[in-house]
């Protein structure tokens, strides 16, 4: 083994650690956030309902990184859901929830190592999650393999909160003022075409 892919396990391995001890719900998210569901999410159920509509039958759901399960009802509601299945990092938040909701199906777990079999969910939904994982890739993989063969995916993944940080990439241009400008601009066109275009 190479010393730079000890460094990469190493570090891999301290990420992976870092999350699983330090996976913590934030309360504040949800004054922040205002109504959950969001006008966001309520969007992403209009149009997971739309696709599902042809089957004619009661679903069953798996949120990854379900939190606090704010948004369960207002979820469930909409989609007519027959089973929600839950799974979070955070212990205390699950265990808090489970009061609060004890008929929903919540556990603690590792989003990129689900403990569900092959093919069981109509949907798997997980929204402002993914940008928080250490592995995405395994993650998006497991979504895969648990959702059954006609079943859909669906998350709200943010594009970018500060438009005008210029990558690493692009770390050359960081003292020209007026690519900076121009960047920034065209990355507020982007995030204000993605905001308001329906087809996403």
């Amino acid at each position: 083994m190479t010393n730079s892919s000890k460094n990469l396990e190493l570090l891999s391995g301290r990420m992976e650690n870092y999350y699983k001890n330090n996976s913590v719900y934030h309360p504040e998210i949800a004054v922040i956030s205002g109504e959950r569901p969001s006008q966001e999410e309520k969007n992403l159920f209009d149009k997971i309902k739309e696709l599902k509509v042809s089957t004619n039958k009661e679903i069953n759901i798996l949120e990854i990184g379900c939190g606090s399960c704010d948004a369960v009802s207002g979820m469930l509601s909409i989609l007519d859901a027959k089973e929600y299945y839950g799974i979070d990092a955070s212990e205390p938040v699950i265990k808090a929830a489970s009061k609060k909701y004890p008929h929903y199906n919540l556990t603690v777990g590792d989003a990129s190592q689900l403990v569900f079999p092959d093919n069981y969910f109509d949907v798997v939904v997980f929204n402002y999650v993914l940008e928080h994982m250490v592995y995405p890739e395994k993650v998006l993989a497991e979504a895969v393999r648990v959702a059954c063969s006609n079943g859909i995916i669906a998350m709200i993944v943010p594009v970018c909160d500060l438009p005008w940080l210029v990558p690493s990439s692009l770390r050359y241009q960081r003292n020209n003022v007026s690519f900076i400008v121009r960047y920034a601009f065209s990355r507020w066109l982007e995030l204000l075409q993605l905001r308001y275009n329906s087809n996403y």
